[in-house]
């Protein structure tokens, strides 16, 4: 529901995306911090588009700023 397509030439990371999941399946949650640019969001996308790939529901919110978190 509403995920937004893989940016185009986005890099895989089979390993990056293994260890995401490992982290949701046994935490329920995982936070991704760097800086910016680092591929944070771009590794959420290949995370979330595994997921669908596998039959997982995925519900996708975009939050422009944490004030929107709020409401």
């Amino acid at each position: 529901f509403g995920l937004p397509p893989l940016p185009i030439g986005s890099v895989p990371r089979p390993n990056l995306v293994r260890e995401v999941e490992r982290l949701l399946e046994s935490n329920g949650g995982v936070a991704l911090a760097g800086y910016p640019g680092a591929g944070k969001s771009t590794l959420a996308r290949l995370v979330a588009h595994a997921a669908v790939g596998a039959s997982r529901p995925v519900f996708w919110l975009p939050a422009e700023g944490v004030a929107q978190l709020s409401q």
